[in-house]
């Protein structure tokens, strides 16, 4: 199959893509060398995966629990645990390049029932986490009939 220059993807509808992924892409080198989100990036990553829990008023992410397996001293990520930090690192990155990228797609694992109930008890369900995600990136989301075909 021949292999479309970048030029070429823009052109596509967002179901013909394919893109890299990672999962747990806040674990840096745990269980792998998937590397700090700036590294992920460099090397065409655009799907990232965060599984998120409840703390109080907030959301944070880690692999089993707050924390757990994230990669916050690795230059290039945030220091902390929220998903909004996170959130806005892929943020700030896709702004540095505006218009020069294919789309960033994210998954939010709440992992297990009990985790979704958390989430979902939280300031009025998953009105919160769609608040957090609209917060950080504001305007440059894409709705649903933005991709529609």
């Amino acid at each position: 199959q021949k292999r479309m220059s970048q030029r070429d993807v823009f052109f596509l509808h967002f179901h013909e893509l394919r893109l890299a992924g990672s999962q747990h892409s806040f674990a840096g080198n745990f269980g792998g060398e998937r590397g700090s989100l700036e590294e992920q990036w460099a090397k065409g990553v655009r799907m990232f995966h965060f599984t998120v829990f409840s703390k109080g008023d907030d959301l944070v992410i880690g692999s089993t629990k707050e924390g757990d397996q994230v990669a916050n001293h690795l230059p290039g990520n945030p220091l902390s645990f929220t998903l909004s930090e996170w959130l806005g690192k892929l943020r700030e990155m896709g702004r540095e390049v505006a218009g020069k990228h294919l789309p960033v797609v994210i998954f939010l694992d709440l992992k297990t029932e009990e985790m979704a109930k958390q989430i979902v008890s939280l300031k009025g369900g998953l009105s919160m986490v769609n608040w957090v995600v609209s917060s950080v990136f504001e305007n440059d989301l894409f709705t649903p009939s933005d991709l529609e075909t």
